[in-house]
């Protein structure tokens, strides 16, 4: 979807916002605390249904209002038809209920709404991806995959779902040995299974994003040769997915993840 125009009601400090945006590019210019990274936060919310700020979706209602509401027209290429993106906020008391709509209709569930609108954000904060720890690269990957591919939110949502299972099971010592076998084998098989699966997205879009990646940094250098003033070449950069199994064949990432469990 590309958006075309932008409508914002009651959300952080916007009262009533309706911005329309370019067909290449949009330049957000103004003062501190005029809101431009609150309309790329909305933006952000329509894609994601979540804020890159804050998990708290109540402080993105403005000042003591209950409700906030961002909308989107624009127009889909894949169906080669105009559309609709919108986002409600009702908030009460410490409470904050989400709800969303595409062409007027209410999207159910998350995995429905995301690849609708793809967007890419980058931050500051971003830079610590490289610094901190694998989760946080893992959620990197993650964010960029759940536009791409609406079965991969359902993979990793269930993934955690599986996990927090499976680890309720090994805390329960009520359960008779034989029991929990049971519980275990069926919850580890199913995150061999749905771990192999995230596994491999994860790395066949690393992947694909290499030679980008490779010739970005290689015209930063100034090419592939000898820099300037030196015989040292540029080095290459490269993505890799890499896990604590090592290099593992697609074929037997599920047997490895299940080996793991065991």
């Amino acid at each position: 979807m590309t958006v075309r125009e932008l409508e914002l009601v009651e959300f952080r400090n916007l009262a009533s916002a309706r911005l329309e945006l370019g067909e290449r590019f949009t330049v957000l210019w103004g003062h501190n605390g005029a809101g431009k990274t609150n309309v790329l936060e909305a933006l952000y919310l329509l894609s994601t249904l979540r804020s890159f700020r804050t998990n708290d979706l109540g402080s993105l209602v403005r000042g003591s209002s209950t409700a906030a509401s961002v909308r989107a027209r624009g127009f889909d290429e894949r169906l080669e038809l105009p559309t609709t993106l919108a986002v409600q906020l009702q908030r009460a008391g410490n409470t904050t209920r989400r709800s969303a709509h595409a062409d007027d209709k209410l999207v159910r569930t998350a995995a429905d709404f995301y690849g609708r609108l793809r967007a890419v954000l980058f931050t500051p904060e971003d830079l610590a991806v490289l610094r901190e720890s694998p989760s946080q690269r893992r959620q990197f990957i993650d964010r960029m995959l759940f536009a791409r591919e609406r079965a991969h939110i359902v993979d990793v949502q269930s993934y955690e779902r599986l996990l927090r299972a499976r680890n309720t099971v090994l805390r329960n010592e009520a359960q008779s040995a034989v029991e929990r076998e049971a519980m275990l084998d069926t919850y580890e098989a199913q995150l061999a299974d749905t771990g192999a699966r995230i596994w491999s997205r994860r790395a066949e879009l690393l992947e694909l994003l290499t030679p980008g990646v490779h010739r970005g940094f290689a015209e930063i250098h100034g090419g592939s040769g000898p820099r300037p003033h030196t015989r040292e070449a540029v080095p290459e950069l490269a993505l890799a997915y890499v896990v604590h199994l090592g290099e593992v064949p697609p074929e037997q990432r599920r047997e490895a993840l299940a080996s793991r469990l065991r």
